[in-house]
This record gives structure tokens, C-alpha cells and sequence, in this order.
């Protein structure tokens, strides 16, 4: 019992200030309401995120192997502003982050897929593929890419109105 409040003791937390829900101090997206909370942190931020390879018991659980190589994330990185993007088969996008055009649905699972296109056409897609990244890193993604919803992401949003 003492373990536990010792644990709460070490968590740091705030109240969302547009929700009021419960999240940690350092969040930057509020996991209640979605909302951006600490944008002014990300500003000149250099990010470095490499996925890690799962068990294969994750795998298992993931059904990691329909997603092909070239729709899984091995890097993302943010440095001074240039942002690069590596997935597992070695495609890499580089540009500006502020060229970047990015959009996402979800899949049936609830994980993003992103498409990302660069200011001369080249096109990559990733996949979320849980446990490659920490939630917080995925979250740490999502608010770093300017991200539209795609136009079937909107569709299916209608349609479950209709359901």
C-alpha cells in the first residue's frame, strides 16, 4: 500500500484547463479531450525517436507482420526545424517541417496511419504500430506533425453519425 502512494507522490500532475481531467505535468496533449496543452515546449525542439524491435510474443499480439516494411517507422527525427523520417524498409523523407503536408485516418484498431509529402511530391506512410514507441512518443508525433484529417477519415466520421 505504501508503494502505491509513493508512486503518486512521484507523479506530478495539473488539471487540463480545458477539460479539467487529470494529466501529468509534462503532457503536451491532453489525454481526456485531446487537446494541445504544452505547444510552447515543442517550439525549437530537437526530437530523436527510434522505434525498438518487439518480442515475439508483441509482434504476435500486434499482428505485427501484416504491416509491411515500408509502413513501419524506424526513425523520427526534428532537428532545427528539418524533419526526417525513416521507415524500416529505408525510404527516408527530409524536409522543412513547415513544407510538410500530413494527414492521417485511423485503422480499425484505433492507430493513426500517416501520409507524409514533402515540397516536391515524395510520399511516405507510417504506420502506429503500439509498443515500437511509447504512447507519450506517439502522442510527442501527433503533435508535431501538422496533421489533417483525410478525406475518408471525414467520411467515415459522417457515416458513424448516421449509425
Amino acid at each position: 500500500m505504501q508503494q502505491k502512494e509513493n508512486l503518486k507522490e512521484k507523479i506530478r500532475t495539473k488539471l487540463c484547463p480545458c477539460c479539467g481531467g487529470t494529466i501529468k505535468e509534462e503532457a503536451i496533449k491532453c489525454k481526456h479531450c485531446k487537446t494541445m496543452i504544452n505547444t510552447e515546449m515543442l517550439a525549437n525542439q530537437d526530437v530523436y525517436l527510434k522505434t525498438e524491435e518487439l518480442t515475439f510474443f508483441k509482434k504476435l499480439a500486434q499482428m505485427y507482420w501484416l504491416h509491411p516494411k515500408s509502413t513501419r517507422l524506424d526513425e523520427f527525427i526534428l532537428e532545427n526545424e528539418v524533419l526526417t523520417i525513416k521507415t524500416k524498409s529505408g525510404k527516408i523523407i527530409q524536409s522543412d517541417l513547415s513544407k510538410i503536408i500530413s494527414k492521417y485516418t485511423e485503422d480499425k484498431n484505433g492507430n493513426y496511419v500517416f501520409y507524409i509529402q514533402d515540397e516536391n511530391g515524395n510520399k511516405l506512410k507510417f504506420n502506429e504500430v503500439p509498443f515500437t514507441l511509447s504512447d507519450e512518443d506517439w502522442e510527442l508525433i501527433k503533435s508535431i506533425l501538422p496533421l489533417e484529417e483525410s478525406k475518408m477519415q471525414k467520411v467515415n466520421k459522417v457515416l458513424e453519425w448516421f449509425s
